[in-house]
């Protein structure tokens, strides 16, 4: 079910070509979207029910994602969902390279994941993909 989720996670990149639409501006973009992800989650958390809240570290340190997240969410806005920043076809597919760099290589990094021959070559080939897109 993991291949699944991933998969339907594309919904994530439909965003952008929804949103470029309002033509508002990105902190306005911003807001919408964040506000439109909590109604989601309220709906999903309702429905699968709340855990309880977890202990204070677990807690800080997924803090600590949520405000990388917030910071990249903020660029990806500017560039992607302001209209006139460049063409949401090229940037979005550079953000989302991007994003299997950091995912690539940090599961390497930070939980000891294999490094095999086909991730080394997705590695290798997302600045190469970055570069024909650019």
């Amino acid at each position: 079910s993991g291949l699944l989720y991933a998969m339907l996670s594309g919904f994530f990149y439909a965003w952008p070509l929804i949103t470029r639409r309002a033509r508002i501006s990105e902190i306005w973009t911003a807001v919408a979207v964040v506000v439109g992800t909590t109604a989601v989650m309220a709906v999903w958390a309702r429905q699968s029910g709340v855990p309880p809240v977890p202990p204070f570290w677990g807690l800080s340190i997924a803090l600590l994602g949520g405000i990388a997240n917030g910071v990249g969410f903020l660029f990806y806005t500017k560039s992607v969902a302001t209209v006139g920043a460049g063409e949401v076809s090229r940037l979005g597919p550079i953000s989302a390279i991007t994003l299997v760099v950091v995912l690539g290589i940090g599961g390497v990094v930070a939980y000891g994941e294999p490094l095999t021959t086909k991730k080394l070559a997705g590695l290798i080939g997302a600045p190469i993909v970055i570069w024909l897109l650019n």
